[in-house]
């Protein structure tokens, strides 16, 4: 049970004043006959009165709420059902003593009579009330919901882990969806330029051929013009002699004209 200032209301809490700390006047018979006035608490707001709260929960007469000590006696605990209202935590039950177990429908009824008179909403858990009996049976009832509030966040909590690890993994799909991709954009590209690659390839390849042919035509044509050269060449008649050289060559030197 949270204590202290600090805390407020939630925006869903009942704000009627049954829900409010409230005291009534009660006459208790002292020991020697006469009524004791005493104004004892029925209803505990536990975020405007935390400190009441403490008192409701003690079982040492000299601390706890709702006690009465008459001259001459000793301190009595004046039973009221009491209204506990923690409108931060939407809680409320009602206290009863042990010795009113056999009147628990007649002060539901009453406190849902209370409410009927109210004209301020009334949230769920105030129409709902608990009923709890003594000290410790409020102890034990709202010690059990806070473990339930505790579970609720842890289990809160993990659903927002289990939401925060989902998108991640949603996200790390994303992410390797769209590598994928790139990826295959990219292998795409790399079989797009091997084919290319390949297909300047076969034109070099077409080329080189073409280089070739030429070339050895180009030898062929060389060496049949070479052989008809050399034909022509075998088969020319021999030059017939100058007939002024043969003379010369056999009396002498031709007359000069003198």
């Amino acid at each position: 049970m949270a204590r202290g200032t600090s805390r407020a209301p939630s925006q869903n809490a009942y704000r009627g004043s049954i829900g409010r700390t409230q005291t009534t006047m009660v006459h208790v018979t002292g020991p020697r006959g006469d009524l004791v006035a005493a104004q004892v608490h029925t209803t505990i707001d536990a975020v405007s009165d935390p400190e009441l709260v403490e008192r409701l929960h003690a079982e040492d007469l000299s601390r706890a709420l709702n006690v009465v000590k008459a001259e001459g006696g000793d301190p009595v605990r004046v039973t009221v059902p009491v209204v506990y209202h923690d409108p931060a935590a939407e809680l409320m039950v009602l206290v009863l003593a042990d010795a009113h177990r056999h009147i628990e429908l007649d002060e539901r009824i009453r406190l849902l009579t209370r409410f009927k008179s109210d004209e301020a909403p009334i949230p769920t858990y105030a129409k709902d009330f608990a009923v709890v009996y003594g000290p410790a049976g409020l102890r034990r009832y709202l010690e059990k919901k806070a473990q339930e509030a505790l579970e609720a966040t842890r289990s809160a909590e993990g659903g927002r882990e289990l939401e925060r690890r989902k998108a991640e993994l949603e996200k790390r799909e994303a992410d390797l969806e769209r590598m994928r991709g790139e990826y295959d954009k990219r292998a795409r590209d790399i079989e797009r330029r091997g084919n290319e690659v390949e297909a300047a390839r076969g034109e070099v390849d077409r080329g080189r051929a073409d280089l070739e042919r030429m070339r050895v035509e180009v030898e062929k044509l060389r060496s049949e013009a070479r052989n008809r050269v050399i034909a022509a060449a075998q088969h020319a008649p021999a030059p017939l002699p100058d007939p002024q050289e043969s003379q010369a060559t056999s009396i002498g030197p031709a007359p000069t004209g003198r």
